[in-house]
């Protein structure tokens, strides 16, 4: 997905039955940066989700081991 720098976006990580971990709004996209503390997190599949204003998203697998 072609991301428009301008656009306001809603970051999300999910587990894979669709329970929101975290949640934020980010207005400058390119330069957002995220760290997860792992130990948190529960052995399994995630999901961080990056969806912009017109409802269009991408989504990145993660797996906790």
């Amino acid at each position: 997905a072609v991301l428009n720098h301008n656009n306001e976006y809603t970051t999300q990580l999910t587990n894979v039955i669709g329970q929101v971990i975290y949640s934020e709004t980010v207005r400058n996209i390119s330069t957002f940066k995220k760290q997860f503390t792992t130990a948190d997190l529960k052995t399994g599949v995630y999901f961080f989700i990056i969806t912009d204003q017109n409802g269009a998203n991408s989504v990145s697998k993660v797996i906790i081991e």
